[in-house]
């Protein structure tokens, strides 16, 4: 499932993921729902792995996909960062957190 982690975020109801966020629910392997900004992509990561979520899904805060960014860490830095990330557009990542506000069963599914 995505979880929208509600103890991280800001005042304008954005999921950073830049500081230490709370403990994934146990019962199930969840990705966090972050966006894009204030930190590193690898903080990002690190930040989700070390509260127990299974991967990361980072909704861009530019429209458009030409601007998703590249997320890779730095090969050095890598072995420290143990989950799958995915990049979706800003527009994606709007339509995801309307329906994570009012649904929170929407589960992520990858072939």
């Amino acid at each position: 499932r995505i979880f929208l982690d509600a103890t991280s975020m800001s005042a304008d109801n954005r999921t950073m993921g830049c500081d230490v966020m709370a403990a994934a629910p146990a019962h199930e392997a969840m990705a966090a729902l972050v966006e894009r900004g204030l930190c590193s992509f690898r903080s990002k990561a690190l930040n989700a792995f070390r509260a127990g979520y299974a991967a990361i899904v980072l909704a861009n805060t530019m429209p458009g996909f030409d601007t998703i960014p590249d997320m890779s860490a730095a090969p050095t830095l890598d072995r420290d960062v143990e989950i799958p990330a995915w990049a979706i557009s800003k527009e994606d990542g709007e339509i995801l957190r309307s329906w994570l506000d009012s649904d929170h069963s929407i589960r992520l599914e990858v072939e």
